[in-house]
């Protein structure tokens, strides 16, 4: 990962993976420094124009993954909002039915109550 293994995180498909023998064979290099080569990187004098590390940047903008397609919402959703809309319905139901009792009540109550007047 940047910025041990990859130094600069290119493009997709614009560069080559190969394994540190094939580059080996590839490029005409050795895969190993020597201790003199290691030392001259580490002693050169660091650039003052820029920053101590800077990171490449490209302006190209690469998606990883697929768009997510636009499917069906599984059976699982659908029974759940099934569900919620019978549990809606009963619970309105039992609301309707207690309303309806105390109405009766509060009528049968208000007749008792009533003075009767004799005709």
């Amino acid at each position: 990962a940047y910025p041990r293994e990859c130094p600069y995180p290119h493009v997709a498909g614009a560069t080559e993976q190969l394994t540190p023998v094939d580059f080996a064979r590839k490029v005409g290099t050795r895969r190993v420094a020597s201790a003199a080569e290691m030392q001259s990187v580490v002693a050169r004098p660091l650039r003052k124009d820029r920053p101590r590390e800077t990171v490449p940047w490209d302006r190209r903008e690469e998606v990883l993954a697929p768009p997510p397609s636009h499917v069906a919402a599984p059976l699982g959703f659908a029974l759940l909002h099934v569900a919620t809309a019978l549990a809606m319905c009963s619970l309105l139901a039992s609301l309707w039915r207690v309303t309806e009792r105390r109405r009766s009540r509060t009528k049968a109550v208000a007749a008792a109550a009533a003075p009767q007047i004799p005709v």
